[in-house]
């Protein structure tokens, strides 16, 4: 479990590196304005982190939303935990859950 772990983390660091995951130059996401996150509620535009999730599931068309929270909000930086299902290697789902991240221009997914 916990090779499994350090290797999604890898990916994830990897992923954040290479810039896969700055959605802020292909997508408007209120232009970087932050005012409008609400803690305990979604963002109005989460859509960069399901993008960024993707990149990391073994099958991304596979993504099932559950419940996006936001737990971290600041003018600068929002934090939001999601909930979800996606397929696993056995073709079965399974819940997963992971942190995102975004500053105006980033996204930054961190699967738990």
């Amino acid at each position: 479990m916990n090779n499994l772990v350090l290797a999604g983390s890898l990916v994830v660091v990897l992923l954040y590196a290479m810039g896969s995951c700055n959605q802020g130059g292909e997508k408007n996401y209120g232009n970087g304005n932050l005012d409008n996150v609400v803690v305990g509620k979604e963002p109005p535009y989460s859509g960069g982190c399901e993008d960024a999730l993707k990149k990391l599931l073994r099958d991304p068309d596979s993504l099932q939303k559950a419940d996006y929270r936001v737990t971290e909000a600041s003018p600068s930086r929002w934090v939001m935990d999601m909930s979800f299902r996606s397929k696993n290697g056995f073709g079965g789902y399974g819940q997963g859950t992971a942190t995102c991240s975004f500053d105006g221009k980033t996204y930054l997914v961190e699967m738990d």
